[in-house]
């Protein structure tokens, strides 16, 4: 399981793998006790990418926002992974799911998954946004102190980890919570011009 390693955890978002319904909308990673190298943590925002996508290659938008063209399965079960190993059809920017219009974004590329992709246009596609989402102009990076909580809206951006020193002690706790029952909360994002 990629997120009890101490090598890098890619950008993701969490719960990729479960059906809709299941998917956390919160998650929290506080830091117990930090790697002296290593283990920053990287977010990038959803609505940035829609929108670089929309001006600069609208066709891979189209693919990215069909529920249809893209199929996230865990490549295998192993110890201590959340939700199934079954294949869910998902947009990666939805626009159905929550209901008010705003956009849920899912993603994951890493060795933890299996992605079915159809077309073939589809790869470019997925391929575009993971590029966007890996540049360092569109990333926050910064390292977590001991005591300190990350707080993701999972449905707006992505997160990740740099490989840290294997035995440092380094300590964080993961919470997701699905987010329901908090009306005052906005889930996704507005569709940007």
């Amino acid at each position: 399981f990629v997120g009890a390693s101490s090598g890098p955890h890619l950008m993701h978002t969490g719960g990729s793998f479960m059906p809709w319904k299941d998917v956390p909308r919160i998650v929290l990673l506080q830091c117990e006790k930090q790697s002296r190298v290593g283990g920053r943590s990287l977010i990038s925002s959803g609505a940035a990418a829609f929108r670089y996508l929309k001006h600069n290659d609208p066709e891979a938008l189209k693919l990215l926002m069909d529920p249809q063209v893209f199929a996230v399965k865990r490549s295998a079960r192993g110890v201590g992974q959340f939700g199934g190993t079954g294949g869910n059809s998902k947009a990666v920017f939805d626009k159905q799911q929550l209901g008010n219009g705003n956009i849920w974004l899912t993603f994951r590329f890493d060795g933890e998954v299996k992605l079915d992709l159809q077309p073939d246009a589809a790869h470019e596609a997925y391929d575009k946004l993971l590029d966007f989402f890996n540049r360092s102009e569109n990333q926050i990076d910064f390292k977590l102190q001991p005591n300190q909580i990350m707080i993701c809206d999972n449905t707006s951006v992505v997160h990740a980890r740099t490989a840290f020193q294997a035995g440092s002690g380094r300590k964080l706790n993961r919470l997701q919570l699905d987010g329901t029952g908090i009306k005052e909360l906005h889930w996704g994002f507005p569709e940007p011009s």
